[in-house]
């Protein structure tokens, strides 16, 4: 499957994504909105951190990756 963004979407979104914020909020919304059990929303948010912190994303001539929080 291919997924086209426009330049300003890719720019907007990629280098303000960060990894932690996005776990968290992983987290959240799985723990209030889905029935899988804890050990299986465990194991999506770790399987997210795993995708999150090995994901680059490369649009034209630019590569993207998410910020860590400091």
């Amino acid at each position: 499957m291919v997924v086209n963004f426009a330049r300003e979407e890719v720019n907007a979104l990629y280098p303000s994504l960060w990894r932690d914020t996005v776990a968290k909020a992983l987290e959240c919304a799985l723990d209030k909105h889905s029935k899988f059990n804890t050990k299986a929303r465990e194991i999506i948010v770790e399987l997210n951190k795993i995708y999150l912190n090995n994901v680059v994303t490369q649009y034209g001539d630019q590569l993207y990756i998410p910020k860590t929080e400091s």
